[in-house]
């Protein structure tokens, strides 16, 4: 039987086949289904997976002091602060990867209008729309 805190109503534990307890006074659930056991792992492994190294090694992420839900809350803080600083690094440039993408698609159009293109550049101009396509629908971050 696997333990995991939870604030579960006691409903779906049992239409989950799990129960609850109080022990320590914090409210448990156990859950007796190994399929029910496999996913909780399985999605628990998917999202630590997109944890980055340095979320990892922050200080934070480590504190041992103070009850579950303030540990739990501080490291959601971070996580936070980390996901919306890796968005903006990839995102911030949204509107140079916009025009550049456009210029390109422009020059090929242009080259096209004026004469046939060879095989590469035909090449060339089909991975320019792919990466306009790429860039259109992003939005740039504030």
């Amino acid at each position: 039987m696997t333990d995991l805190n939870c604030s579960a109503f006691p409903a779906l534990l049992m239409h989950c086949n799990c129960s609850s307890s109080y022990d320590d006074k914090e409210r448990k659930w156990r859950c007796g289904d190994i399929e029910m056991q496999k996913h909780v792992v399985h999605s628990i492994s998917a999202f630590l997976g997109c944890i980055s190294a340095y979320t990892c090694q922050h200080p934070l992420v480590n504190i041992h002091l103070g009850s579950s839900s303030f540990i739990l809350v501080e490291k959601l803080k971070i996580l936070k602060f980390n996901l919306k600083r890796q968005n903006k690094e990839v995102l911030c440039n949204v509107v140079v990867g916009k025009n550049l993408a456009l210029y390109q698609v422009g020059f090929w159009d242009s080259k096209e209008r004026m004469r046939a293109l060879y095989q590469e550049e035909v090449v060339a101009m089909v991975e320019s729309r792919v990466g306009y396509r790429k860039w259109a629908p992003m939005k740039e971050m504030s």
